[in-house]
């Protein structure tokens, strides 16, 4: 559950949303995209991902080892910068 939710919840999003979740970390347990593997943990972004199961185009799925190593990148003193809108 993100901040988001929360405030989707509350009523307080200046917009309309349809389902909880925004990302997600599992493991995969079918696929038919090449580039992952059966038991390969990934991370997502899609909507709706406050669920046990979800289908989604692999568009939308990164490697959990891809992201580690830029994990490590980053405590390495890389930059990061966040944007706040208003």
């Amino acid at each position: 559950l993100n901040f988001i939710d929360v405030l989707d919840e509350a009523g307080m999003l200046p917009f309309e949303r349809d389902c909880l979740g925004v990302e997600c970390v599992g493991t995969v347990e079918r696929t038919n995209a090449e580039e992952f593997a059966l038991g390969e943990r990934v991370v997502a972004l899609a909507p709706g991902t406050l669920r046990s199961y979800l289908t989604i185009s692999a568009a939308l799925v990164l490697s959990a080892d891809v992201l580690e190593k830029t994990s490590r990148l980053n405590s390495q003193g890389m930059s990061i910068m966040v944007n706040q809108y208003n």
